[in-house]
């Protein structure tokens, strides 16, 4: 058990519940940016739709799970306010209560992410958005001369 003895409380669930949270956003921050990379880097417009929609596929998943750790956080934290108001997590979510940095990570920035990936692969779709025109060379040091 985290705290050294042998029966979890819920500050240990709260503990592991937003251990997780921190990972599943943390991950899907960098799944975000991999698919937008990805995205940046197509030369055709049908690999340009493929990226987006696999990105649609891997980051709707994720953040349907850190809804729910989210919403499971909350829950913990309310419980936590009614049984032990002492505790150092409760005072410090109460003290913080009217920045909403947690219902962001949770709820905003998920959204954000889904939404975003999804409006450029519908765009892509339907031609609204196209790959650059030039390729993707992205070495542009002459070649050597060969006297």
């Amino acid at each position: 058990m985290p705290n050294g003895e042998d029966k979890w409380t819920w500050s240990d669930e709260r503990a592991f519940i937003e251990n997780l949270l921190n990972t599943r956003f943390g991950s899907l921050l960098i799944l975000f940016e991999l698919v937008v990379l990805g995205a940046v880097m197509c030369d055709e417009q049908s690999h340009l739709q493929i990226v987006l929609w696999l990105g649609v596929l891997i980051l709707a998943p994720v953040s349907v799970s850190i809804f729910g750790a989210q919403w499971k956080f909350d829950w913990i934290l309310k419980k936590l306010r009614k049984e032990s108001p002492e505790s150092p997590i409760v005072q410090l979510s109460a003290a913080g209560k009217h920045i909403p940095v947690r219902w962001a990570i949770g709820y905003v920035v998920p959204l954000l992410c889904v939404g975003t990936v999804l409006a450029g692969a519908i765009l892509a779709t339907f031609d609204v958005l196209h790959v650059r025109a030039e390729p993707s060379n992205i070495v542009t040091a002459p070649a050597p001369s060969t006297r």
